[in-house]
């Protein structure tokens, strides 16, 4: 596919998460084949490695970056890279995986830790680590995409919200996009509404929490 400009906000692309996921991956494709410039910053993994590859291919300049986005230290190194290799950033898109299965009362810290607390902490820095070159640009869009539900598809809510009320002053907007497992297709109805909220036309869009899914049979 021929890139064309596509997202009318200043800056590079960046997408991450603590798992790079199918999600992630189809965001990061779709972004770049619209003509943004992407950088990765999540751990290696053979989805991060195939994501990169299809980037590849495409007519833009990418970088991906292996770092653990709920340590601090490494998302300031990641982000000097970033900036210095592909400019500064006016894009954020953040995948949040799902919680462990089970009730949440039956969790074991072990659990709470790695699969909400760790992927809350990387929201918070990734976003938190944007926030100024967007706000000085004027201009920005700082997306999360999950499969969460629960307690984590409310924390994302409620931070989605506050983050938006926060950033509206400064041209930042902020949104949610939340699907459902099991759909072979998801992954690109997702990166087309991501798509979609990074344009010009969604400027006036945030705060939001949008639910994707296939429509049910009447």
């Amino acid at each position: 596919m021929t890139a064309v400009r596509g997202p009318d906000v200043p800056g590079t692309t960046i997408v991450s998460g603590t798992d790079l996921d199918d999600l992630g991956a189809a965001v990061a494709v779709r972004l770049a084949e619209s003509g943004s410039d992407v950088a990765l910053i999540c751990p290696a993994s053979p989805a991060c490695a195939d994501a990169m590859r299809r980037l590849s291919e495409l007519p833009v300049r990418s970088l991906a970056i292996d770092a653990d986005v709920d340590d601090p230290d490494a998302v300031a190194a990641a982000m000097e890279r970033v900036c210095s290799a592909l400019g500064d950033p006016g894009v954020l898109v953040t995948v949040v995986r799902p919680a462990a299965p089970g009730p949440l009362c039956e969790l074991s810290d072990a659990a709470w830790d790695e699969s909400v607390e760790r992927q809350l902490r990387g929201l918070f820095l990734m976003t938190r680590a944007t926030m100024e070159p967007m706000t000085r640009a004027g201009a920005g869009r700082v997306v999360t995409v999950t499969r969460a539900e629960g307690a984590v598809r409310a924390a994302l809510g409620g931070f989605t919200r506050t983050a938006a009320l926060e950033l509206a002053p400064f041209g930042v907007t902020t949104n949610l996009v939340t699907s459902a497992p099991g759909d072979p297709g998801d992954p690109e109805r997702v990166a087309a509404l991501v798509t979609l909220l990074v344009g010009p036309a969604a400027a006036a869009v945030s705060g939001q929490v949008i639910d994707v899914g296939a429509v049910p049979a009447s």
